[in-house]
């Protein structure tokens, strides 16, 4: 009787280059599916000025939307995004993009946001602050 443990030699299968790059291909996905995506005030400036806007969503809270924010923005603040975004935007695939004073909350926020099923999500590079220096 066989019998594997650690100390057992591994036995390496001759795997077919299609299946490969079907295994590589499927990793590549999963990987996108987890890395958050960030975007640059330039790259948002040109989005927001395009035929197909993504939906800006400042994560702050109402004192700090008052002091200042991103024209266009939409205030949802971080703690009620959970509950506001399925009531507001139902459908998963409209792209969103979140930020806050520095980019910290704004990676959160994208965090969450996928993990409920929204995968066209961004956050701002450098948050509210970078906006403010353009």
């Amino acid at each position: 009787m066989f019998r594997k443990n650690l100390f057992s030699p591994i036995v390496i299968q001759k795997i077919h280059p299609i299946r490969v790059i079907q295994v590589w291909v499927g990793l590549r996905l999963a990987l996108n599916s987890i890395m958050l995506s960030q975007v640059s005030i330039e790259e948002l400036k040109k989005s927001l000025a395009g035929p197909r806007p993504p939906k800006l969503i400042d994560i702050r809270e109402p004192e700090e939307y008052a002091r200042g924010h991103v024209k266009g923005a939409e205030l949802i603040p971080l703690p009620q995004l959970a509950k506001e975004i399925h009531r507001k935007y139902p459908n998963k695939h409209v792209p969103v993009v979140l930020y806050d004073d520095l980019g910290v909350r704004s990676h959160h926020a994208a965090r969450l946001l996928r993990a409920l099923g929204y995968y066209n999500v961004k956050e701002v590079i450098g948050g509210y602050a970078t906006a403010l220096g353009n």
